[in-house]
């Protein structure tokens, strides 16, 4: 118990039998608390269940929640002790079973404790389902503000916690503030979810040490595990995620609504697994407001298994994306590792991918990892497998990207027979001020259409690569500025050179010269000794 002697809603009249309407019982113990100036509403085991009916008539109003409390209290349950409810009867616009009081003043100090929350299948439509939890603030609400909100060790059966803001007008300035701050959801659970944890507008959130599972063997009642959007300094940590199917497990965004944006996410030390929904998604709305994006995302030390896919990155129209990293990642996937491909205009900015391990498990169209117009990246230190043996899969795909390093990656796939398995460049996709060096490549390559400044170097290829159409075998091979260089006993008599590409003599000798040089472009090319050896 906290804040003294707690307020039992046995003593306002509540049963809790599983049949009578416990509603105006408790909503007289809150009018108790708040006059009080805080308290413990308490619900204590009875056997059965905490009944709330369908809300109905005049009872709706957009954005309110059917028990709307005051600073400073407090909902335990005893264990045993849980409310079932069923939504309302039509479009309650993002209504809760409990919210903040309504009287557009700063609210402080809410908890939830040990409670547990039914919605009762059938479940209503979508837009007459209730929240368990909402802090939510309308347009008419410019004043109306959350600081410090708790919810622990908490059970949600098809419902969960909707945080958000609904400024319009010249109320949208007060989106910079975010009107709710500093929530904690730890260690609770949301199960058979047709709706999880939704985080938007809000700045400080922890969300952790939580199950989130959809309905087991239903693809079709499941959204987003965790949404944030327009919010700031959120921290998903130590959850766990399973069987969800629709939307993203944790999707991240900016605001369609608002002209705010995203920033300082941390999505650290989940496990997600056997969801046919993406596991984690960055993405941003094409509005063309100010301040719109996503920006500073880490995402690291996860566990993503049995997804369809791991990570996909995503940015439309003038909204900035920028500032990711993802280190330390274990994904295992069916479509796609790390997916991040926008169009050329639109690139993604100051992107890291460090220290992951990324394995394709099935299908053979698609790739472990896929970057197209990324600006300012660096991939390094990755073990990057598939397990397809199909001849025509890209294993990972890089193209269109503009200061892009990839360096000390191992690229495995049992497809070494094709030559598309690891394609760098692309056909009007060309990378400019690429670098791939040091890396280990045990699957068939190809290398195409670099700008200027592009290097490869110093990369082990068991498989021979093919750079500009062209299939290298031997040592040091390696592309400068567009040039091919590559060590043999000859030079080629086929294929397409350019002026300036290098064959280095594989058993130089007195006498004779370093190698050869294309001096004439074209379809074989002509080509000079050059670097003469003194005898």
């Amino acid at each position: 118990m906290i804040n003294g002697a707690p307020f039992n809603v046995l003593d306002y009249g509540a049963k809790g039998d599983g049949t009578t309407d416990d509603t105006a019982a408790i909503k007289l113990a809150i009018t108790a608390i708040t006059a009080n100036g805080g308290g413990t509403l308490y619900f204590p085991a009875t056997g059965s269940t905490y009944v709330i009916p369908k809300v109905t008539g005049a009872a709706i109003i957009s954005y309110r929640s059917v028990f709307e409390l005051s600073s400073n209290t407090y909902v335990e349950m005893q264990p045993g002790a849980s409310i079932t409810f069923n939504g309302v009867t039509s479009g309650g616009n993002l209504m809760g079973l409990f919210g903040v009081n309504w009287n557009n003043l700063p609210v402080a100090n809410i908890g939830f404790i040990n409670c547990t929350f039914i919605q009762t299948k059938p479940l209503p439509a979508s837009t007459e389902q209730l929240q368990a939890i909402q802090f939510a603030f309308a347009p008419d609400a410019a004043n109306g503000s959350l600081q410090y909100a708790r919810v622990t060790g908490c059970n949600f059966t098809y419902c969960g916690i909707y945080m958000v803001n609904r400024l319009t007008g010249a109320n949208t300035a007060l989106y910079a503030t975010r009107q709710t701050q500093n929530v904690l959801i730890d260690s609770c659970i949301a199960k058979d979810n047709a709706s999880q944890f939704v985080t938007a507008d809000v700045d400080t959130c922890t969300i952790s040490n939580c199950l989130v599972s959809g309905p087991i063997g239903d693809t079709t009642e499941s959204y987003d595990g965790v949404s944030i959007h327009s919010a700031f300094n959120i921290n998903i940590v130590n959850n766990v995620f399973t069987q969800i199917h629709v939307g993203q497990v944790i999707n991240v965004r900016d605001s369609i609504e608002n002209g705010c944006g995203s920033k300082n996410i941390n999505i650290i030390g989940n496990t997600i697994y056997s969801c046919t929904a993406t596991a984690i998604q960055l993405a941003t709305s094409g509005s063309p407001a100010a301040n719109q994006g996503v920006f500073n995302v880490t995402i690291s030390g996860n566990t993503i298994y049995d997804c369809s896919a791991g990570i996909i990155i995503s940015r439309v129209g003038t909204d900035e994306l920028t500032q990711i990293s993802i280190t330390g990642n274990i994904i295992t996937a069916d479509a796609q590792g790390i997916f991040c491909s926008q169009p050329i205009a639109s690139p993604v900015q100051d992107l890291l991918i460090s220290n992951n391990c990324i394995r394709m498990i099935s299908s053979a169209t698609n790739t472990a990892i896929t970057l197209q117009a990324v600006v300012f990246g660096t991939v390094t230190g990755n073990d990057i497998v598939s397990d397809s043996v199909s001849s025509s899969y890209q294993m990972a795909y890089f193209a269109g990207n503009q200061q892009l390093a990839i360096t000390g990656n191992n690229f495995y796939t049992a497809a070494t027979s094709s030559t598309g398995v690891l394609k760098v460049g692309d056909t009007a996709k060309a990378n400019t001020n690429l670098t791939f060096n040091s890396n280990v490549v045990s699957c068939g390559s190809n290398f195409s259409n670099f700008n200027s400044g592009s290097k490869v170097y110093n990369n082990l290829f068991s498989v021979n690569p093919v750079f500009n159409g062209n299939t290298l075998s031997g040592a040091r091979i390696s592309l400068d500025n567009g040039n091919t260089s590559f060590t043999s006993n000859t030079y080629p008599i086929t294929g397409t050179w350019v002026q300036g590409d290098i064959v280095y003599d594989s058993a130089p000798a007195a006498g004779g010269s370093i190698g050869w040089i294309c001096t004439t472009a074209g379809t074989s090319g002509t080509w000079k000794t050059f670097g003469a050896i003194a005898a």
